[in-house]
């Protein structure tokens, strides 16, 4: 599949070397995560089936959860709110 290149990639890249953390919201299947991918240098995919197992990584250890090269792309991040 051919990426689209999107208007919003440049502001994106702003926002990423201004702030710590940037939301991208919209609707479903809009290309949210293909969009941040293109960023990311690791990912953690949050979904109903592993979110238990996430949240005890979370609580034990934020080096952990975070473990891995910056930028992260916390795909679903809303699961779990804390972060």
């Amino acid at each position: 599949m051919k990426y689209i290149k999107r208007l919003s990639e440049k502001k994106l890249a702003l926002y990423l070397n201004t702030f710590k953390s940037v939301a991208i919201v919209g609707p479903k299947f809009s290309g949210k995560t293909t969009l941040a991918k293109r960023f990311a240098k690791s990912e953690i995919y949050l979904t109903p089936l592993n979110i238990d197992e996430n949240k005890t990584i979370l609580q034990l250890s934020l080096d952990l959860f975070f473990a891995g090269d910056k930028l992260k792309l916390i795909d679903e991040w809303l699961l779990i709110p804390e972060v």
